[in-house]
């Protein structure tokens, strides 16, 4: 039978329009996700996959915010009005942890008695250090303060359950408790050229990976019933780290001219046996302070040494009374009088 080469080519020629029409869908796909995206963040999405330092974020899916930022360029050109200080934390920061509207929160009672500290608190129950960055770059485009108060030492354990935490493309790191989830989420075999590259895939990406985990796991991870190894914790603390230096960085960029870790005092400061994630978050601040010093400043604030009524200072083994909320105040407002130029 002879070899039929106009039929070979014809057939050669429809499988290339095929190619091209699909090609051009998704183009069009791709195109059309740029332009909606845009109008809630910025020209900047049109660069992305072609310049490696945009990065694109869904801050609230519920909410639609979205971000898209070229972290080698200055997000803010000008000063927050009335707001010299922007506080990042959970809910020791929060405050309001203990006895309901009797209670206060550190940064509340610290300015009763600094008449320089006008804040902004964005605090929650449960903040981890993957959404406080994501809040940081949303509220840059309104403006810069001049001091940033980061307070993120306890939540570092509820990314043990997360299988889409902020740093895990780095980090290669799949905690043991998300692998149910990730069952699912495999079946999609991700291709990581094209989430880096394109903006629909990586959208719809973010969307099926919340919500399956919502779906799956019928919401929060209850860490009281998962087993927690010891490489969980190291690798919840580097990704905490990576997330602090970049805080770090674009503050810097961004003139936020002072920078302050607020390590807060806890019941387990006093506890016999060493907690392994506390004394990882010790070491990690400490090694961010070495580099990044004078610029970065730790606010130390955990007890050395035993507390006779440590009852009254505590409802829990980490949130405040007023009564320790007021000490808490107090003792960084000693240190800002030593370190802070804009807040004395």
């Amino acid at each position: 039978m002879a070899f039929n080469f106009k039929y070979f080519f014809q057939t050669l020629l429809s499988s290339f329009y095929y190619l091209l029409y699909v090609i051009i869908f998704f183009l069009i796909i791709e195109i059309l996700f740029r332009v909606i995206i845009f109008f809630p963040t910025n020209i900047e999405v049109f660069k992305y996959g072609f310049k490696k330092n945009i990065i694109f974020d869904i801050v609230d899916l519920s909410k639609l915010q979205i971000h898209v930022t070229d972290k080698s360029k200055k997000i803010s050109e000008k000063k927050v009005s009335n707001e010299n200080v922007w506080i990042f934390g959970g809910s020791t920061t929060q405050g309001y942890g203990c006895k309901g509207a009797f209670s206060s929160s550190w940064p509340s009672e610290l300015s009763k008695i600094n008449n320089n500290f006008f804040y902004k608190n964005f605090s929650f129950g449960g903040a981890t250090s993957d959404q406080l960055i994501n809040l940081l770059y949303q509220n840059l485009k309104r403006g810069s303060p001049d001091v940033i108060m980061w307070s993120s030492k306890f939540n570092t354990e509820y990314i043990y359950g997360a299988t889409d935490y902020r740093n895990k493309n780095i980090l290669k790191y799949d905690f043991p408790h998300s692998r149910k989830t990730n069952f699912f989420l495999n079946i999609k075999r991700i291709d990581k050229t094209l989430k880096s590259y394109l903006i629909s895939y990586s959208f719809l990406d973010k969307i099926f990976t919340r919500v399956m985990s919502i779906l799956y796991n019928k919401g929060p991870i209850n860490l009281s019933n998962i087993e927690i190894n010891n490489l969980d914790i190291e690798y919840s603390i580097k990704n905490f780290e990576l997330n602090l230096i970049e805080t770090i960085e674009i503050s810097k960029k961004n003139d936020v001219k002072e920078f302050y870790i607020i390590s807060l005092p806890s019941k387990y400061d006093l506890f016999k046996k060493k907690i392994l994630r506390f004394e990882l978050y010790e070491k990690s601040i400490k090694e961010i302070e070495n580099e990044f010093y004078p610029y970065v400043k730790i606010i130390d604030l955990t007890f050395k040494k035993k507390i006779d009524d440590i009852d009254t200072l505590f409802c829990d083994d980490i949130h405040q009374t007023l009564k320790m909320n007021q000490i808490i105040a107090n003792r960084i407002n000693k240190k800002i009088n030593l370190f802070s130029r804009i807040l004395n």
